[in-house]
């Protein structure tokens, strides 16, 4: 017995692409808007770049900071750490995302292990006095508190900073070597 094929539907004619319109395709459109995404994320860290972190003197916040640079810094000695105090800066309105209640002063203070064992600084500990011999306690948010164990003949070079009422002017920097040691009292040389 002999089959015989049952015709099927007809073939369909071949699809025939629309004709193109004049112009941009499709790849180019995304390709151009990235790069105009691209362009204006990065003019905007420019931008951001160019207004800073709120720290910098230029700042409308921080206007009327005064910073004394010492070529002979003033140094003191507690257990196995002395203290050069490099810079001290006052006025500003603003560190980081930091606001002071008064105003920040920063100190710039670099320490040496002289010792023989390994020794502790700890930015929380250090103080500054005014004429008045007023106490003030750095300031651990605007510090960005970080313990930094030395040991023997390494040195690190911190920015310690306070919350000082308006137009206070630190006379002296007080630093300690570890728990129980006694302070090192740095006098400070005058300020402008």
């Amino acid at each position: 017995m002999t089959y015989q094929q049952q015709p099927g539907p007809p073939p369909y004619p071949p699809m025939r692409q629309p004709p193109r319109k004049p112009g941009l395709s499709t790849g180019a459109i995304v390709a151009i808007a990235i790069a105009g995404i691209v362009f204006l994320g990065g003019a905007l860290a420019i931008g951001a770049a160019a207004l800073g972190s709120g720290s910098s003197a230029g700042d409308d916040a921080n206007e009327s900071v005064v910073a004394v640079n010492y070529t002979n810094p003033p140094t003191g000695t507690s257990g196995n750490l002395e203290f050069a105090v490099l810079n001290v800066a006052t006025g500003y309105k603003k560190i980081g995302s930091e606001t002071a209640a008064g105003e920040f002063v920063t100190v710039k203070v670099k320490v040496t292990n002289v010792g023989k064992s390994e020794a502790s600084f700890d930015p929380d500990a250090p103080y500054i006095f005014d004429a008045a011999d007023k106490m003030y306690s750095a300031d651990s948010k605007a510090s960005g508190r970080i313990d930094d164990k030395l040991n023997p003949g390494m040195t690190i070079t911190k920015n310690v900073v306070y919350d000082v009422p308006p137009g206070t002017k630190p006379v002296t920097f007080s630093a300690s070597g570890g728990f129980g040691i006694p302070f090192a009292r740095i006098t400070l040389p005058a300020q402008g």
